[in-house]
């Protein structure tokens, strides 16, 4: 039991890979010259050419300075290349120029996540929410940041919320998965982590979630099958295991040290050394 804990509280939650909408072209009602600006940024945007969008925002903000829209989508390109506080800078701009404008508090509480200014990032979102309370997304972050903020049971309403509206991506069955798996809700975690791979069977990190769930039920052949088809995802060919990205090191040594632990438990105590080994040699390569 204690080992399950260590090794569930020894996951950070996985920053969601997220591709943020910018206004849609038909939503922009400026003058013609400045629309053609809007619109090819847009474009530019759609097909990451970030810089070359932020070239043509820069235009359409220069014809037409209370043009809310461009400031919003120059703020998505300026985040997808690194520049964080100027996009915040952007997003800022478009909300004073318009107060209504939910997807800016949104974006902003998104750019805002961090363990510093979680109130902040909650205080956008539900601004999100009280100006369109249909905004799937805005729940689902919502419910994201509860996580990080390990309020399991506040997470929840918000990721039932999101898919009632009609979110039904892969990320908010993960993360409610997470918080019903803190809550010791197994069964429940278990059949959202089944839909997680339904979803994406590529997804490493929910064979390894999931096989958390099985070796707390008991279900050690079950979990050791989840936990290696977990490895394998992250790097199928063992010589290539030290140069995993930064990103997946940590679900790489948590799915070895579940494996080793099963190992050991179901009598297979050379296979259990194996990956306590392997891991030794991966932190001292790592280190």
């Amino acid at each position: 039991m204690l080992v399950f804990s260590l090794l569930v509280r020894s996951l950070t939650i996985a920053a969601c890979l997220f591709v943020w909408q910018g206004a849609k072209a038909e939503d922009h009602q400026v003058s013609c010259l400045s629309g053609d600006f809007f619109n090819c940024g847009f474009e530019k945007q759609e097909a990451s050419d970030h810089h070359g969008a932020i070239m043509d925002y820069i235009e359409a903000i220069r014809l037409n300075p209370q043009d809310y829209t461009s400031y919003f989508n120059r703020a998505i390109s300026k985040d997808a290349l690194n520049d964080r506080s100027g996009a915040i800078d952007d997003v800022n701009r478009a909300i004073e120029l318009n107060p209504k404008y939910a997807k800016a508090y949104q974006f902003r509480g998104y750019l805002r996540m961090t363990p510093a200014d979680f109130e902040g990032t909650i205080a956008d979102l539900n601004a999100a929410i009280r100006l369109d309370p249909k905004f799937a997304e805005a729940f689902f972050w919502r419910g994201y940041v509860k996580n990080l903020n390990k309020d399991f049971e506040g997470a929840l309403p918000d990721f039932n919320q999101a898919m009632t509206l009609g979110y039904l991506k892969e990320d908010v069955y993960f993360q409610r998965a997470r918080s019903l798996l803190e809550l010791k809700r197994f069964d429940e975690a278990s059949a959202d982590f089944d839909r997680v791979i339904q979803i994406n069977p590529m997804y490493g990190k929910a064979y390894l979630m999931r096989a958390m769930v099985q070796s707390y039920l008991a279900n050690d052949q079950k979990a050791l099958a989840d936990v290696t088809q977990a490895i394998n995802i992250i790097q199928p060919n063992r010589g290539l295991w030290p140069e995993v990205s930064l990103v997946k090191r940590d679900v790489l040594l948590t799915a070895l040290k579940l494996r080793a632990m099963l190992r050991n438990k179901m009598g297979d105590v050379a296979g259990g050394a194996e990956d306590e080994q392997t891991m030794q040699s991966l932190q001292n390569i790592w280190n």
